[in-house]
């Protein structure tokens, strides 16, 4: 009877609740606030868009969430983030590893960075398969095989042997979503994931995304300053603005009307086309 109620109590939970979440970091002496009392839930299947400026809080509050922030200088100063009733900010790190490898994926913005020069695209790809799962290295193999080839990587097999320089910036990043989903998370983080991609490159990798997403039926928090992003991707949005929300809804409301002075100057700021005559 007991586990029947903890299974029922866990469906109603959502998927990710974050309550009040703050973070600060020294700098020249000072302790500066970078993110301040941020709160949000997250249900499995949608997508959460964090919209601001650079150097507003969004990707400070998605690497605190995964325990990626170096302390110090990075201090987490309160709150809670429940992930399937875990919370994340008071469990061990031998605990979080086990959740950020197998249950929460992410893309970082910058691939090239991300991916380790001197190791081949098949060994990164097949190490966090063989430390999360009981596979061998063969069958790994043919995992990473997959999963490449589900993000748009021909010749798998071949591409699989060769190191990161040898790829351009768009199929870094496919690389990258490859790693994230090789797990089937049920959250994903993906952090300003067409930065410095063309605008073509940029509409497969989103498309790629949501594509992946919706056959996972994966979570995910869209970290971007791109308004064109959020609206094509994202069912409800959070606008940070110095570490504040300064306002949430759904991006719907948010795009044809908004509430916020910052909101509305956001929108404003949005370059459109002239008229043709």
């Amino acid at each position: 009877m007991t586990h029947w109620i903890l299974k029922v109590k866990l469906k109603l939970m959502p998927l990710l609740d974050v309550q009040h979440l703050s973070v600060s970091f020294v700098h020249n002496g000072q302790r500066k606030h970078v993110v301040q009392d941020l709160s949000f839930v997250l249900e499995p299947g949608e997508t959460l868009g964090l919209v601001g400026e650079s150097g507003s809080g969004k990707s400070v509050s998605c690497l605190a969430l995964l325990g990626l922030l170096p302390q110090p200088p990075a201090k987490v100063e309160g709150g809670r983030a429940f992930f399937e009733g875990i919370d994340l900010l008071q469990v061990s790190e031998k605990r979080l590893g086990k959740i950020r490898g197998q249950s929460m994926g992410i893309v970082f913005q910058d691939p090239s960075s991300s991916l380790n020069p001197y190791l081949t695209i098949g060994s990164q790809l097949a190490e966090g398969l063989i430390a999360h799962t009981n596979m061998g290295r063969r069958a790994a193999r043919l995992k990473c095989i997959e999963a490449l080839e589900a993000v748009g990587i021909a010749d798998a097999g071949v591409r699989l042997n060769e190191y990161p320089h040898v790829f351009s910036g768009g199929m870094r990043q496919r690389v990258m979503i490859a790693m994230a989903l090789l797990l089937n998370p049920q959250l994903l983080i993906a952090d300003e994931p067409t930065t410095a991609l063309d605008v073509t490159v940029q509409a497969q990798i989103l498309s790629l995304l949501k594509t992946r997403q919706a056959a996972l039926g994966t979570a995910m928090i869209l970290v971007t300053h791109d308004l064109g992003v959020a609206a094509r991707m994202c069912d409800r949005l959070i606008l940070l603005r110095q570490g504040k929300v300064e306002e949430a809804g759904t991006a719907e409301a948010i795009f044809y009307a908004p509430q916020s002075l910052y909101a509305k100057e956001l929108l404003a700021a949005v370059p459109t086309l002239p008229a043709i005559v």
